[in-house]
């Protein structure tokens, strides 16, 4: 049976040329930087060799496994279909923001884990799956490797994946209401015009979107419940739309009074 390893690359720069030289000698393939292939036999040898680095071991199964969640707490991801890519160094952005919009779980620097069953969540297919991911990823001429059909080994490496994926992604949502916070004291402070107020407000609007379904994906995946940041993110991005239509009234009332103005200008200027 065909186990991998993902771990955490050490903060000393010289371990990080010791450990991959450590597992190559005792047999193991290198996929992707800290991402690895071994036989079962390793197993007890590639925990003890990367015990300091959070290693996790995920396996291939024959059957696909559902998720499995039990008083708020995941007890198994199910299956998953991890994705391994390198793409062109021009390209990394638009990659980059393309897994932003996924439901997905980094495992570490360009391998990312996808629920296999990602439409019992996504019925609709409003979000980015492994398939869109990959397409986009060749589309743009990177190379991508697929690892189906895996399963998380070690419980306590579980935990630390769901814990980081919760931070994750409260850590985005929260970022919508900061930077709601930023534009609207900008515009209390005159240093935003309504252009500016209206592009950052559309812009701020498809990430609330996203990373509401997201959310809910989330939720519908490893149990969480994201609906009081999401909340708080709606009453920000709605308390900066009402701002904006204020001040759109306000042009609107002084350039008509302006028009006006003018125009009754002009009409005494001709009686005169």
């Amino acid at each position: 049976m065909v186990y991998y390893v993902v771990y955490k690359a050490s903060k000393n720069y010289n371990n990080r040329s010791l450990i991959p030289a450590r597992l190559r000698a005792i047999g193991c393939r290198q996929i992707n930087k800290t991402f690895w292939e071994f036989d079962k036999e390793k197993v007890a040898r590639v925990l003890k060799l990367l015990e300091k680095n959070h290693p996790m071991i995920l396996k291939r199964t024959k059957e696909v496994k559902k998720r499995s969640v039990a008083d708020g707490v995941v007890q198994d991801l199910g299956s998953l279909i991890v994705v391994s890519f390198k793409a062109p160094k021009d390209e990394k952005e638009k990659v980059r923001n393309v897994v932003k919009k996924a439901p997905c779980i980094r495992l570490c620097r360009r391998v990312y884990a996808f629920y296999q069953l990602h439409s019992r969540f996504d019925s609709k297919n409003e979000l980015i799956d492994v398939e869109r991911l990959v397409a986009l990823i060749k589309a743009v001429g990177g190379g991508v490797n697929l690892f189906p059909k895996l399963v998380i080994f070690n419980e306590c490496a579980l935990q630390r994946l769901v814990d980081e994926t919760k931070q994750h992604m409260e850590k985005e949502i929260l970022g919508i209401i900061q930077d709601c916070m930023q534009i609207y004291g900008k515009c209390l402070k005159n240093e935003c015009n309504q252009k500016q107020l209206n592009e950052a407000l559309r812009k701020l609007r498809r990430q609330f979107v996203t990373a509401r379904r997201k959310a809910m994906y989330y939720e519908k995946w490893m149990g969480f419940d994201f609906s009081k940041n999401l909340m708080r993110a709606y009453r920000a991005l709605l308390k900066l739309k009402r701002y904006s239509q204020r001040a759109e009234i306000s042009f609107i009332s002084h350039y008509s009074a302006n028009e006006e103005i003018r125009s009754l200008s002009s009409k005494m200027a001709k009686n005169k």
